[in-house]
Formats: structure tokens, C-alpha cells, sequence
């Protein structure tokens, strides 16, 4: 009965253990600082894949490299929903957007990873599924949320594309303007032969 108690003790125990663990590590000094370097990476090696030949040996060598900045950011958002909680509380790691949107990106590679190590028949004519990798050029996006000049930026952009849109459209009415004009007054004044070898307007078809 002794070591039964002792049992219950530890599970009523091991669950504030975990998540005050993964509330140090998430607020480690450098934790922030080590997932940009990985970002950075992650981006690097996402610009020198070769588009043409998709098996080639540098292909599948950052392949390898792709599997562990894919585990390091599984693991960072397993620590942030652990820390956070998922969703059913004020702050949970899915009541915030950038966090939605890193859950987006990890979960769709960890998909078509697993499909690409089955290796079934299935899995590899699931081309759809293996185009989910393409939202890994989402991953610098990632930087945004941890740089605060660099959110006040995006959230500038993101406020301002109403008066963007307004603005583009008196543009276009310009645009139709002018070019109205520019036929009705130059209307085939400006033509030129583009065969070389006519030298009068004749000749030319």
C-alpha cells in the first residue's frame, strides 16, 4: 500500500513538475534566441534546395537538416501548449494567432514527413499531402513575433491595407484615364515595322 500511495503521490505531483519545466526552459535567457538561429537556418537551407532536380544528393542531405529544424520547432511548441495550455483558457497557446500559425506549419511537415518515411504506395501518390511542405516558407514568419519593432511593423502594414486598397483603385481609375486618352490621340502614330529588312511602310505587314 506504501509504494501504491507513493505512485498516486507522484501523479498528483508529476503534472505541476512538467509544466513548471516547461515554463523555465520557455523562459530560458536564450530559448528565444536559439529558435531564431534555427529559423535562420531553417531558412537558409529552405533557399538552397535545388528546384530542378528534387532528388538530387544536396536535396536529400537538407532533407536531413529539414527533420531536425521540423523536431526543434515540434518540441518548442509542445513545451509552449504544455506551459500554456491549448486552448480552453485566457492566454492558451491557441488563442493568438502567430501561434496558430507556427501549430499550422509544424503539424503539416510532421504529416508529410511521416508520409515520406512510410514509404507506402499510398503515401507517396498523396502529392497533395507532400505539398503541405511548401508552408515552410512560413517559418521566418516566426521572427515577427519575437522581434517587437518587427510586429509593430506587420500590425502597421496589416491597418494601413484599407487605405492601400482605396488608393490602388483611384490609381487604376488613372491609369484607365490616361490610357482612354493616349489611344484616342496617338491612335497608330507610334507604329514602326518590326521586320529590319522593310525599309518603307509599304513593304511592311
Amino acid at each position: 500500500w506504501k509504494w501504491i500511495l507513493k505512485i498516486n503521490e507522484f501523479w498528483k505531483i508529476a503534472p505541476i513538475s512538467i509544466r513548471r519545466g516547461a515554463h523555465w526552459v520557455v523562459n530560458l535567457r536564450y530559448f528565444d534566441f536559439f529558435i531564431m538561429i534555427v529559423i535562420s537556418l531553417s531558412s537558409i537551407a529552405l533557399a538552397a534546395e535545388d528546384p530542378v532536380r528534387e532528388h538530387s544528393s544536396r536535396n536529400e542531405i537538407l532533407n536531413y537538416f529539414d527533420y531536425a529544424f521540423t523536431g526543434v520547432f515540434t518540441i518548442e511548441m509542445l513545451l509552449k501548449i504544455v506551459d500554456l495550455g491549448v486552448i480552453l483558457h485566457p492566454g492558451s497557446y491557441l488563442r493568438e494567432f502567430w501561434n496558430i500559425m507556427d501549430a499550422v506549419v509544424v503539424v503539416c511537415a510532421a504529416v508529410s514527413f511521416g508520409f515520406d518515411m512510410s514509404g507506402s504506395s499510398a503515401g507517396q501518390n498523396l502529392s497533395t499531402i507532400k505539398s503541405l511542405r511548401v508552408l515552410r516558407v512560413l517559418r521566418p514568419l516566426k521572427t515577427i513575433k519575437r522581434v517587437p519593432k518587427l510586429k509593430a511593423v506587420f500590425d502597421c502594414v496589416v491597418n494601413s491595407l484599407k487605405n492601400v486598397v482605396n488608393i490602388l483603385i483611384v490609381y487604376i481609375l488613372f491609369q484607365f484615364i490616361f490610357s482612354v486618352i493616349g489611344v484616342q490621340l496617338f491612335n497608330g502614330k507610334f507604329f514602326y515595322c518590326t521586320d529590319e529588312s522593310k525599309h518603307s511602310s509599304e513593304e511592311c505587314q
